[in-house]
């Protein structure tokens, strides 16, 4: 019989053992699972970030067109202006 109860002992130390794992195995898993909506955050965040940047791609993309559109139109201007004043030159000269 003294076997028989130092078993029981023994599996009642290893009961309260596998007890004491539930508290870890909880702890472990709200830990993972605080990671995990970390990570699931961060991944929204750079998806949000990529998107703004191709959209800031983008603009710049439609700035860069503006630019070289009011640039050729500027040049435009300045060769009808420098046009305009040699004619003026010309005519007064006749005149």
């Amino acid at each position: 019989m003294n076997k028989y109860l130092q078993q029981l002992v023994e599996l009642s130390d290893l009961d309260k053992q596998i007890d004491g794992f539930t508290p870890r195995i909880q702890e472990v898993e709200k830990a993972y699972k605080s990671i995990e909506e970390e990570c699931e955050t961060i991944a929204v965040n750079v998806e949000r970030l990529d998107e703004e940047v191709n959209d800031l791609k983008s603009q710049k993309s439609g700035t860069n067109a503006h630019i070289a559109e009011f640039s050729a139109k500027i040049k435009d201007v300045a060769k009808k202006s420098s046009s305009a004043k040699k004619r003026k030159r010309d005519k007064s000269a006749r005149s």
